[in-house]
């Protein structure tokens, strides 16, 4: 890798010697929303099985609706 040498232990460093590699990613969805996009690409899961469907949400326990805002 260009900048190995630059990277402290721990972090970055780590992922490259201890994490999985993928050369050929894909996804299988359309474009999303962005919590539905960054909920797929952290954990893998549809949003069928995530509940994280939209950038907002309904919270059954409060009956109130939440809004997701990428400052």
């Amino acid at each position: 890798m260009r900048y190995e040498n630059r990277l402290a232990e721990g972090g970055f460093r780590f992922l490259l010697k201890e994490g999985t590699i993928y050369d050929n990613a894909r996804y299988q969805h359309a474009n999303t929303e962005t919590i539905v996009g960054y909920v797929i690409l952290a954990t893998g899961a549809f949003p069928s099985t995530s509940g994280m469907a939209a950038n907002v949400w309904l919270d059954r326990t409060l009956a109130e609706l939440f809004k997701y805002v990428d400052e």
